[in-house]
């Protein structure tokens, strides 16, 4: 899928973290980074906001789990930590579920 095309899945605005990075596959599932100040303005908030394929639809990675324990998105304080997350999706994901 090119980026255009991922980034078409994406539904809404993150209050939290606005600012898109960028958009991406890693593995079996595609990913949004994105940045933002929290709800206060007061710290560095980067979050990584996952897309899996169900029934031949993306959904939400919130949507597609019901244990909260599964779900892929999450926030992070550093870049550096929303990064790795991304490399460790790409490492996990691909070993399990349906190919894009």
């Amino acid at each position: 899928m090119t980026r255009q095309e991922i980034a078409r899945e994406f539904k809404g605005k993150n209050f939290m973290t606005p600012k898109i990075l960028r958009y991406g596959q890693a593995g079996n599932v595609l990913y949004e980074l994105s940045y933002g100040t929290g709800i206060y303005g007061d710290s560095d908030l980067y979050g990584v906001t996952v897309l899996e394929k169900q029934d031949g639809k993306w959904v939400s990675s919130h949507a597609a789990h019901e244990n909260f324990d599964d779900v892929l998105s999450q926030v992070f304080y550093s870049r550096e930590e929303a990064e790795t997350h991304i490399k460790t999706l790409a490492e996990t994901v691909s070993e399990e579920g349906e190919n894009v």
